[in-house]
């Protein structure tokens, strides 16, 4: 069965696609994360080593990275929901 047009969740098969796509942005968001830290880890502000840009790039992504998740969660809470009430 193909997905509805609004991109909503139409069966199992979706909502199993839709976990495995949070634990991927997950562990992106968790590298990003760590890529972070260690650019601030690796500034020398007395040789005026800095990461300013990267950093920034990184948190970006990083936001976009917890953005894509939160409504990953949102279309998987709605779909457990309509499920629930036997909507699906």
């Amino acid at each position: 069965m193909p997905r509805s047009d609004d991109g909503e969740l139409l069966n199992e098969q979706d909502l199993a696609e839709l976990e495995s796509k949070l634990e991927q942005l997950g562990r992106e968001k968790s590298q990003c994360e760590h890529k972070i830290k260690e650019l601030r880890h690796t500034e020398d502000p007395e040789r005026e080593v800095f990461f300013a840009q990267e950093i920034f790039a990184r948190q970006q992504e990083k936001l976009r990275l917890q953005v894509e998740m939160d409504l990953g969660r949102a279309k998987k809470n709605r779909f457990l929901l309509a499920r629930e009430w036997g909507e699906v």
